[in-house]
């Protein structure tokens, strides 16, 4: 039996014939994994093949993917903790959160059973001020020596960046979504690899959190 090519170059076949079901097709003796709404009988000839999945469907299937993911809950810690010290470096961290890739299953799925991963990629502070660093760690707790830190020069009440008095200091998470499928007893995506939604167009999964911090101003008074 000659091969037989079903959709279209370059498109994974986790991705192909979204919504059916892969079916085994015997003839003569040989045996395929084929996509299709109804089997082919076997011993037979292939009617005709399905349409190839176009881009834009597998990506509105791993947006609908992606939109069930929920990142844990983010917070963010700061030392000194009641105020910061003009002049003086405050220290960053995120809590709710080790950093480390998560995962979810996923089953149904529009693509299958399998599981969702979410790797964390950067994440982009804003320290209220308009000063700002993207990181790719999440910060080291105190009494550690956070890499993630920022010299306050004005208090926060004589800011005019500052809301209320505070500094609205905030920071985004990006994670890079992956999907793995399975079906029983096989995996559609060959040696069970990981395909980014990146491929599809989608930009990472993002996540925010915000912390309103005061920032003071101590002053050497010389006396005689």
């Amino acid at each position: 039996m000659a091969p037989v090519s079903y959709y279209e170059a370059g498109i994974p076949d986790s991705m192909k014939d979204l919504g059916v079901q892969p079916s085994w097709y015997v003839c003569d003796g040989y045996r395929r994994l084929v996509y299709s709404s109804t089997p082919p009988p076997s011993g037979g000839t292939p009617g005709k093949a399905p349409a190839a999945a176009q881009p834009d469907a597998a990506q509105h299937a791993a947006a609908a993917l992606e939109a069930t993911l929920s990142v844990p809950g983010l917070g963010i810690s700061v030392s000194p903790d009641q105020a910061g010290i003009t002049g003086l470096v405050s220290y960053f961290w995120l809590t709710g959160f080790d950093g480390k890739p998560f995962y979810k299953q996923a089953d149904p799925s529009p693509l299958g059973t399998g599981w969702l991963r979410a790797t964390p990629l950067y994440y982009q502070w804003s320290f209220g001020d308009g000063s700002g660093v993207t990181a790719t760690s999440i910060g080291e707790a105190y009494p550690r020596i956070s890499q993630i830190a920022h010299t306050y020069e004005v208090r926060s009440d004589k800011s005019p960046m500052a809301t209320q008095g505070l500094y609205r200091v905030s920071v985004t998470a990006f994670f890079q979504v992956a999907f793995q499928v399975s079906a029983p007893g096989q995996s559609l995506v060959p040696n069970g690899q990981w395909v980014d939604f990146a491929t599809y167009g989608l930009p990472p999964l993002q996540a925010g959190v915000t912390h309103d911090y005061r920032v003071r101003e101590v002053r050497q008074i010389l006396t005689g």
